[in-house]
């Protein structure tokens, strides 16, 4: 997949390849648009009137063309530049704002604790678009990435990229066998002990190699979770 979706200060590492990349569903985002139109065709209903009453109505009448020309435009290069990449590495959130106004997330896969997807409302239901959203470790950092078209095919993405990912330090090798679990209460002491010293994105990610339905089983968990308490997410 091409590099030019990236921004020139974001550039792919030797072996990084793009898996995925998502923008914003464009028909959700085209309410802001009808304003500017009503705007851009006023002139055009005093078109006469605004000629005629120099030199302020040719103030005005530019004044209103120039309204309606910039805000159609910097609604194109915030939707066409705005998008999230999933690579092998890394996910990367850009978030364009204005026409010189851009931030860029950037969260390594093996940093990443937690990714579920929602789909809120008749219209999100309808045209399969929603909300991808992650936490980064550490500090549990919430990355929002809203009104994307089938998210959760981009979640799963991600989490198929962090899977796939090798063990990153010595610690997820370490021989665990060694423990004698002999109760339910061993093994869940284990479990706590191996998630403190890998940290809960690697413990995740080899619970996941373990079971491979595990990642789909905590975006379901998740939904539900959505569903019952609200909009905070779910915890790592």
């Amino acid at each position: 997949m091409p590099t030019a979706i990236l921004p020139p200060a974001v550039r792919l590492q030797p072996q990084e390849l793009v898996l995925a990349t998502a923008r914003q569903y464009l028909p959700a985002r085209c309410w802001p648009l009808i304003g500017t139109i009503i705007v851009f065709l006023l002139p055009f209903f005093w078109l006469v009137a605004l000629v005629s009453w120099r030199p302020w109505g040719w103030l005005l009448l530019g004044a209103l063309f120039g309204v309606g020309l910039w805000w159609p435009t910097r609604w194109w290069i915030r939707w066409a530049k705005t998008r999230l990449v999933v690579t092998n590495q890394r996910v990367i959130d850009i978030d364009q704002r204005g026409i010189w106004d851009r931030v860029v997330s950037e969260a390594p896969l093996d940093r990443i604790s937690d990714v579920h997807f929602s789909q809120r409302g008749l219209a999100g239901t309808l045209w399969h678009y929603g909300t991808v959203e992650y936490l980064i470790l550490p500090g549990q950092t919430r990355i929002v990435s809203g009104q994307l078209k089938h998210p959760q095919i981009i979640a799963q993405k991600i989490l198929t990229a962090m899977t796939a990912t090798e063990p990153a330090g010595a610690d997820e090798t370490a021989d665990w066998t060694a423990v004698t679990v002999a109760s339910a209460n061993d093994l869940l002491r284990l479990l706590e002990r191996m998630r403190q010293q890998l940290g809960p994105a690697q413990f995740s990610r080899l619970v996941g190699k373990v079971d491979p339905g595990y990642w789909q089983y905590r975006i379901q968990r998740a939904k539900q979770r959505r569903e019952q308490s609200g909009d905070g997410p779910p915890a790592a």
